[in-house]
């Protein structure tokens, strides 16, 4: 959890995600979605499934939060 909690960190710093970022809620949903993905694989997921699964849940956990300006239409 830590790691991830840094690599956040290290991306807000970086200008790659805005400063408000909620970091520990991102990371925590990183590995609960890294577990899961984890135990589809041992399973016998296919591979290309679970590769354009993992892409879609990085893309929930960068999306803006509820409420934010940028999701506002």
């Amino acid at each position: 959890m830590a790691l991830l909690e840094r690599r956040f960190y290290d991306a807000i710093s970086a200008g790659e995600v805005p400063s408000d970022f909620p970091v520990s809620a991102r990371a925590s949903q990183v590995l609960d979605l890294s577990r899961g993905l984890t135990m589809r694989a041992q399973m016998g997921m296919p591979r290309k499934t679970l590769l354009k699964d993992a892409e879609e849940a990085a893309d929930l956990v960068l999306l803006p939060r509820r409420g934010n300006a940028a999701l506002e239409v």
